[in-house]
């Protein structure tokens, strides 16, 4: 069975052994007439319905309603997330926490002082749930004996309007802690690592995968492994590899909601919505190579990866002929390219005259004494009279975690650096001239 939601309906699909399909009328006692936040089974072949004004637990067998619960009188159910064992729900500021194993008897309830924006409960069993909030860009993550707060992460600014619209917490590495993931709705996202014991958050990073909100929503495969659709105007999957987080763009545009499906004749599939249409497709177990071309307008002369910030920095050239001396100008730039939406993020414009010739990244000092991700640029300045450079520049860059470019500091040098390398942290090799030099 399908359960597709609409704004004020729900409509039931039926998928035959046969692969027909057929919609139904009726199903197991769901209410069709309002919009259905979520459908699922439930342990003990038992189905699950949350709408704005009921939650349902129906008997497989029977079709019949084994408990209902709904919201106080005036209240509606602003969004739901639920395991095998417990239900939590939003209205409005208000969290209540259900349990399943005692038809839905209600267990805790808080009101918070802000309106709750996105809820996430942990695949069973668990004892912690996450929650985000619309007028703070903050998240907690409580306990599910009393919803006491365990920790609070603030996410930006208090004058930012960027606010919480997701949250996912599972785990994506395979032999790491949990990771929580929170989108926020300017098509950024934050990642955590979850401290199981005290529920603290670690490990803060941070990663842009568009310009509108995403929605996170995780698939398991065949192989048991989590892997996670984040939808939005730049789709991506998230999985974990090698001990690490990866960020790989997919080919669902448009796409506005994404399920699992398992039936037979279509075995560990996903359903992708859109605001058109309905698609069943499969995920990819094998890796497969996709070569998509960026545009930048210049020649481009040197890349560079950084692995822990996953961005890319071109070093690229613009030409341009002098009018009046019939001369041609050269502008250097430093470009850093998204590597999961592949689209420029930031540019330096390095000085007139100046042309990069060598590009590497590693852990740089980022001036104020602490490490991180960032690029070493070799210079050089050219001389119109002379066919070898007598100066360049190193220049140290770091990477905001926003993905904006930074200078850091410079050292001149007599003649081009037409190479440059680091050794591990701090330390690099350059090649300035006919000297390869080792900065002490």
């Amino acid at each position: 069975m399908l359960v597709v939601s609409f704004v004020e309906e729900t409509r039931i699909f039926k998928f035959d052994n046969a692969g027909d399909i057929e919609e139904l009328d009726d199903f197991m006692g769901f209410a069709l007439n309002q919009r259905t936040i979520i459908a699922q089974n439930i342990m003990g072949d038992r189905f699950l319905q949350v709408t704005p004004t009921a939650v349902r637990l129906v008997d497989a067998d029977s079709g019949t309603v084994i408990a209902e619960s709904c919201p106080d009188d005036g209240f509606t159910i602003t969004m739901a997330s639920a395991n095998q064992d417990l239900l939590i729900y939003a209205m409005g500021p208000t969290l209540v926490l259900l349990d399943f194993m005692q038809d839905l008897k209600e267990r805790i309830r808080k009101t918070f002082e802000n309106e709750i924006s996105c809820i996430n409960m942990p695949a069973s069993p668990s004892r912690i749930c996450a929650v985000g909030f619309w007028t703070v860009s903050s998240v907690l993550i409580l306990s599910l004996e009393s919803f006491s707060i365990l920790s609070q992460e603030v996410l930006s600014k208090e004058d930012s309007v960027a606010t919480p619209r997701s949250l996912l917490l599972t785990r994506i590495l395979e032999n790491g802690p949990p990771t929580l993931l929170v989108a926020l709705g300017d098509g950024s996202m934050f990642t955590f690592a979850l401290n199981e014991i005290t529920g603290a958050l670690y490990e803060k990073k941070n990663i842009i995968l568009g310009t509108q909100p995403i929605r996170f929503q995780p698939i398991l495969g065949g192989n048991g492994k989590i892997t996670v659709f984040a939808t939005c105007d730049h789709p991506s999957v998230i999985y974990g590899s090698d001990g690490r987080i990866v960020y790989a763009s997919v080919t669902a545009d448009k796409s506005t909601y994404v399920t699992s499906f398992n039936s037979p004749n279509y075995p560990d599939a996903v359903v992708i919505a859109s605001e058109d249409d309905l698609k069943l497709s499969v995920v990819d177990p094998l890796r497969t190579m996709h070569v998509q071309s960026l545009p930048v307008g210049d020649v481009v002369r040197r890349i560079a990866y950084s692995k822990g910030k996953n961005i890319i920095a071109a070093v690229t050239v613009q030409r341009v002929s002098d009018l009046k001396t019939g001369d041609d100008l050269h502008t250097s730039y430093i470009r850093l390219i998204d590597n999961t939406s592949f689209t420029v993020v930031d540019s330096y414009e390095l000085d007139e005259l100046e042309l990069a010739e060598s590009l590497a990244s590693g852990r740089l000092c980022n001036g104020n004494g602490s490490l991180s991700e960032g690029f070493l640029v070799g210079t050089a300045y050219l001389n119109r009279k002379e066919d070898e450079s007598e100066k360049g520049r190193i220049i140290a860059f770091s990477v905001s975690e926003a993905k904006r470019i930074k200078f850091t500091a410079s050292h001149d040098t007599l003649g081009a650096v037409n190479g440059i390398q680091m050794l591990g942290e701090r330390r690099f090799v350059a090649a300035t001239g006919r000297t390869v030099r080792l900065p002490q």
